[in-house]
């Protein structure tokens, strides 16, 4: 897991007039995340963390997702949009995502 070191400085008003100030440390651990939002019947917007050296896999399936035929990649963690052809949705009522590193799979029904 990545790690994120955060440092807040807090100062505080001491009634006599002085100054006091510490520190406090914060680390947060992101996960991996993936969402799929289905914006029309052939365009989808995809959320997605992922962990270094891995990408997103985005392809339309027929009733499951099964192994990726034709995927769109997305390299990077963000948010992306991904549109389909006519041709890539035909006969398919799905819209399917993996990673590569196996972490992340996800889908959603595409309207008819």
């Amino acid at each position: 897991m990545k790690a994120f070191p955060i440092s807040l400085i807090m100062a505080t008003q001491i009634f006599a007039g002085g100054q006091k100030s510490s520190t406090l440390s914060v680390t947060a651990f992101v996960r991996p995340a993936a969402r799929l939002e289905v914006q029309s019947a052939t365009s989808v917007t995809v959320g997605v963390t992922m962990y270094p050296n891995a990408q997103a896999l985005v392809w339309t399936a027929a009733g499951s997702c099964g192994a990726p035929e034709n995927p769109k990649i997305i390299p990077s963690s963000g948010i992306h949009n991904v549109s389909f052809s006519p041709e890539e949705l035909q006969g398919k009522d799905m819209v399917c995502l993996a990673s590569s590193d196996g972490v992340l799979r996800t889908s959603a029904r595409l309207p008819r």
